[in-house]
């Protein structure tokens, strides 16, 4: 029964094994986000961020006590939670989905304040609560952007 609850974990924390490809998972966890939200963007509405949120606190707590690593790279479903606050009640437009991932990932990749501070916080709520973050702060940026709606 262990080694179910482990693959369970697994499954779900690396959003369907995508931490597991090498390179760059976080990237591949916000494409597969990406093609997701493209797809059925209800789930960036309130219950399914709702949703997601405890799942992914829940799994990548599970997950690094699992492997014994602070925020392991392969969690990747927080990627997949900031991506879903990035595009929350966003229209699919080939062009925001395009800004809304360049502006998720460079949050999340250089970490402004307090994003590097958050991400100190013990397991589950450190791993996810950047990503939400830097999720809100391209939500931001990316509701300007579609309010001034500049040459897109």
């Amino acid at each position: 029964m262990d080694n179910i609850r482990k693959k369970i974990t697994e499954l779900i924390a690396s959003c369907f094994y995508i931490g597991y490809i090498p390179g760059a998972p976080g990237t591949y966890g916000s494409l597969f986000a990406l093609l997701i939200i493209s797809q059925f963007n209800i789930i960036t509405h309130n219950i399914g961020l709702i949703f997601f949120i405890v799942i992914g606190l829940i799994f990548s707590t599970l997950m690094e006590k699992h492997t014994g690593k602070k925020d392991d790279q392969r969690i990747v479903i927080d990627e997949f939670v900031g991506m879903l606050i990035t595009f929350y009640f966003v229209e699919p437009r080939f062009s925001y989905l395009v800004i809304g991932f360049i502006l998720f990932r460079l949050y999340d990749i250089y970490k402004p304040y307090p994003i590097k501070k958050i991400q100190k916080l013990s397991s589950g709520w450190g791993i996810m609560l950047d990503d939400i973050l830097a999720g809100v702060y391209a939500r931001i940026v990316l509701q300007i952007i579609i309010f001034l709606e500049i040459g897109f």
